[in-house]
């Protein structure tokens, strides 16, 4: 529908289109609480918060890449959606990023330390930037969220007499399942795989990988000083096995995306880890499931309970748990 169109294409640019946009919901945010924040002393506070904040954003910001996307996105909105047809995009593009706020350091920064009176955002709501944003995101909220959510809701109740009409006329097909307050279970095996030529996947990960990853640049992997020491000194206690924790395992069990967190048991019932993940050559299960190929990716429970029990001191909790050693 053009309501469900507009709705997506406001997603798409809003919120996962040009980076100056998070910027100005922040900025945003700040001008709704500055009463309150002033009212509380908070204020210098919440400004040098937003300034550290403000580092982390810069740093891998480029802003003749982001002008180039806002040029591209803003051209392609403007003429799906209506109501815009006057909007000159190169120039709008070029004033945005030589001059507002939220798409240089210094003067973003600049702006923050002006903010010690709400007079400092009359001068924000004049700037190109955070002024277009307001404009398609007040277009958004008012209008297209409510034709989106009207929509949706006129869909739900016509495709429950569509789905009771298909069953009736069409009995001998087959329909879809009603999985409603029903376990869905799926099974497999504990794995590894070999999807490519040369190429051997073990069944589980140990806490040596995480070393091996450690220090390496990638983030993901950073450590706390503790937790390398432990992990050096394989302080694993109980849930050790040979010598070695065990984190992570893989299987041939069909997961799709909603299946995070699902519990993994084995054939007796018990907890052998939580499901979160599936193996890149996996991300076409949903299609095609290849039990010689597709994994899904589990975080095994002993690894859960040696953080909550050995790392974090939480012994307590596990003490309320049953454990079968």
């Amino acid at each position: 529908s053009d309501a469900d169109f507009k709705y997506v294409m406001a997603v798409e640019y809003l919120y996962v289109g040009p980076e100056l946009f998070d910027l100005a919901s922040v900025l945003s945010s700040f001008e709704k609480d500055f009463d309150v924040l002033k009212e509380k002393g908070e204020l210098n506070t919440k400004i040098e918060e937003l300034k550290k904040g403000a580092d982390g954003f810069f740093k891998n910001y480029d802003n003749g890449v982001d002008k180039e996307i806002f040029r591209l996105l803003t051209a392609e909105y403007v003429s799906k959606i209506s109501g815009y047809e006057k909007l000159d995009v190169n120039a709008l593009t070029d004033l945005i990023y030589n001059k507002s706020v939220i798409t240089d350091k210094g003067r973003y920064v600049k702006f923050l330390e002006s903010c010690k009176s709400k007079k400092a955002f009359k001068k924000l709501e004049k700037d190109s930037g955070f002024k277009h944003w307001k404009m398609i995101n007040s277009d958004f909220r008012t209008k297209s969220l409510a034709e989106a959510r009207s929509f949706h809701s006129s869909m739900e109740g016509l495709l429950k007499t569509f789905v009771e009409g298909k069953v009736i006329m069409f009995p001998e097909i087959k329909h879809w399942a009603d999985a409603n307050s029903t376990l869905r279970i799926t099974y497999g095996k504990l794995e590894g795989s070999a999807p490519k030529d040369g190429m051997q996947y073990l069944e589980h990960t140990t806490t040596k990988g995480i070393l091996q990853k450690f220090n390496t640049g990638n983030p993901d992997f950073e450590l706390l000083p503790g937790l390398v020491e432990m992990y050096q000194n394989k302080d694993f206690g109980d849930y050790g096995q040979d010598g070695e924790l065990w984190v992570c395992y893989t299987g041939s069990n069909h997961t799709t995306g909603g299946n995070s967190g699902s519990p993994v048991l084995d054939e007796n019932g018990y907890l052998m880890g939580l499901n979160f993940d599936r193996s890149w050559e996996s991300t076409m299960s949903d299609y095609m499931f290849d039990p010689n190929r597709c994994r899904n990716i589990v975080v095994d429970i002993r690894y859960v309970l040696w953080v909550m029990d050995r790392y974090a001191g939480a012994t307590h909790l596990v003490d309320e748990m049953q454990l079968m050693r």
